[in-house]
Parts: structure tokens; C-alpha cells; sequence
């Protein structure tokens, strides 16, 4: 389990994460400005990274701001560091986010589909 902002989180088995692909749906322009995602380009391919007081962001690589068009998708390993800043915009960054993986996960999930 994880803690953030007060909040326990699963973090799912190396194996989970590496055969998940996420899914964002930008239904409005996302930068820097209002809060875009920003990623570092290949940490994905590192496995778990905790982020606690021994981590050194600078030992990974640079951080790159993902500014998407309204309707664009940007496609994702939910592995990769990623964060956002709060907004320093008027305008909104509604993303709607989905995640596949082709692995069963070991949990009952009331929203679980199977796609065939």
C-alpha cells in the first residue's frame, strides 16, 4: 500500500504495471499554464520507483511537459514518473483516464468488464 495526500492506494505487482497501458482522453488543451502532465521520458523502464526522502529526480532524467490538444490522447505506462502542478490558469484540463492490462488481476473489482 501507498499513502497520498492521506489517502491508502494499491500499488499493483511489477508484473500488473508493466502490461497496462494507459489511456488519456483530453477533453481540453492541457500545459504548463493549467496543470499538463509532466513525464520522465523512459523511467517507465526502471520498475518500481518510490518516491520517499532517498529518491534524486535528478538521476533520472528530465522532466518533459505533455501539452495535448483538446481531443488528444496520449498514451502512457502508468510506470513512468509523471506529475502536475495545480493550475495557474482559468482554463480547465479535464482528462478522462483509462487503464487496460491483458493480465488478470488477483482482486473481486465491482468495475472489472472483459473485453473480447
Amino acid at each position: 500500500m501507498d499513502t497520498k495526500k492521506s489517502q491508502l492506494g494499491v500499488i499493483p505487482p511489477l508484473h500488473i504495471l508493466e502490461a497496462t497501458i494507459t489511456f488519456r482522453i483530453h477533453l481540453d488543451e492541457t500545459n504548463l499554464e493549467n496543470g499538463g502532465l509532466k513525464v520522465i521520458s523512459e523511467s517507465h523502464n526502471k520498475g518500481i520507483i518510490r518516491i520517499d526522502e532517498n529518491f534524486k529526480r535528478s538521476q533520472f532524467g528530465k522532466e518533459v511537459v505533455c501539452n495535448i490538444e483538446t481531443g488528444g490522447v496520449m498514451l502512457m505506462k502508468p510506470l513512468i514518473l509523471h506529475a502536475s502542478h495545480r493550475s495557474i490558469s482559468e482554463n480547465d484540463r479535464r482528462v478522462i483516464h483509462v487503464e487496460f492490462c491483458n493480465k488478470e488481476i488477483p482482486m473481486k473489482w465491482l468495475e472489472k468488464r472483459r473485453i473480447s
